[in-house]
């Protein structure tokens, strides 16, 4: 029998939760560094503060700022080396802030697209780099 089921990485964090497929997930403040996940615009969350490393139900770390990491409560300090977490749900923080992320391995039901799709045209412009943005047809109506 075939598992159809895939893993992926769940992040919960003050005011949303994040299911990401991709193995390397960034976070980070707000800023003009691309990242994952966006957390507060604090001074003591790093532009790009950590990347979270999904390897089939483990997860490693890689803290890349000076300010460090909470896991589970014990402080670990910005280093290139990776640290393995618990086995499928870990409790992160940032110090000098309450912000607070679980970040977990769960297994999602694979997508199954609906036989009829909305109606949407896709536009494409130069503000958004060539990506397209879905938007109705207001000339139609």
């Amino acid at each position: 029998m075939i598992d159809n089921k895939r893993l992926s990485t769940k992040i919960t964090g003050p005011s949303c939760t994040v299911v990401s497929d991709k193995p390397v997930v960034t976070v980070g403040r707000k800023s003009h560094i691309p990242v994952d996940v966006c957390l507060d615009d604090s001074e003591c969350v790093s532009r790009k503060h950590l990347e979270i490393h999904r390897k089939n139900k483990d997860i490693y770390l890689r803290c890349l700022s000076k300010n460090g990491i909470f896991i589970d409560g014990s402080f670990h300090t910005g280093r290139p080396d990776f640290v393995l977490l618990v086995e499928f749900r870990c409790k992160l923080r940032f110090p000098s802030t309450n912000i607070v992320i679980i970040v977990e391995v769960v297994e999602l039901e694979p997508f199954c697209h609906p036989k009829k799709r909305a109606s949407w045209r896709s536009s494409l412009d130069h503000t958004n780099r060539g990506k397209p943005t879905l938007s109705t047809d207001q000339n139609n109506r």
